[in-house]
């Protein structure tokens, strides 16, 4: 008989390796819902954080001035987010 084809099992290593090997595979068979949901919120949270991320950097924030009647400008306190490569009046 070939004894490489079995695992050594006199050894304390290769015991607890088998008895925590059976814990995690145990543990990830009851539990795969939970990890699957987890792995998609981790997923969908990394989209959210790059998508914000390059939305802030292809954008800026300019304000917005308008003119009253008199022809006056002034500044309305408001605030508008434009890409970067767009052209506006300084």
């Amino acid at each position: 008989m070939n004894n490489r084809l079995y695992t050594n099992t006199g050894k304390v290593g290769s015991i607890l390796g088998l008895v925590v090997t059976t814990v995690l595979v145990s543990y990830a068979a009851q539990n795969s819902t939970k990890i699957i949901d987890g792995t998609i919120a981790i997923a969908k949270d990394g989209v959210k954080f790059v998508k914000h991320a390059i939305n802030n950097a292809s954008t800026r924030e300019t304000e917005i001035w308008s003119t009253l009647p008199n022809g006056e400008i002034f500044n309305t306190g408001m605030k508008v987010r434009v890409s970067k490569f767009e052209k506006t009046r300084a």
